[in-house]
């Protein structure tokens, strides 16, 4: 029964990715795309970040391991053998810069990400109004005026904030 309900809920949310992306301009898919890319490149630089101090924890824990082998040892080689205190030096800063540079990514990112949710909100929910203003007097007989604002007012940000912005 579980496996029935947790397919049911998987093809559900298939509709709804697909449905939300039909509400996308061909420019904003192709923004979403981008910011897609943005936020695999900052996970990568995440991880990176994290795994640059393994090489200075290893050789703070092992001084010798700039000669021994595995990965101090071969950056060691690249920067030339500097002595164990400018490679634990060299080895932090590259660390701190590349974990400094992958949260100043996240959050541009965020930025990024925030302000395409702004402006697809801004743009579906003038199309909706416009098409409501537009549209004939007939229409608006069997339409109930209190869910048409909210349509245009509540259902237009969360659809916004919750499939635009993951």
């Amino acid at each position: 029964m579980r496996g029935v309900a947790k397919t049911t809920s998987g093809v559900a949310l298939l509709a709804s990715v697909r449905a939300s992306w039909e509400l996308l301009t061909s420019g904003e898919k192709l923004h979403a795309g981008g910011l897609a890319a943005a936020g695999i490149v900052t996970s990568i630089l995440g991880v990176v970040g994290v795994g640059g101090v393994l090489p200075v924890i290893e050789v703070l824990a092992d001084p010798e391991a700039m000669e021994s082998s595995g990965i101090a040892a071969t950056l060691s080689g690249y920067l030339g053998q500097p002595s164990s205190k400018e490679f634990v030096i060299l080895l932090g800063a590259a660390a701190l810069a590349l974990m400094a540079l992958s949260l100043i990514g996240g959050f541009l990112l965020q930025v990024a990400t925030r302000r395409f949710t702004l402006a697809c909100q801004d743009r579906l929910a003038s199309q909706l109004m416009t098409d409501c203003v537009e549209a004939p007097y007939k229409w608006f007989l069997n339409r109930n005026a209190t869910v048409l604002a909210r349509t245009v007012h509540y259902d237009v940000i969360m659809w916004s904030g919750f499939t635009v912005r993951p």
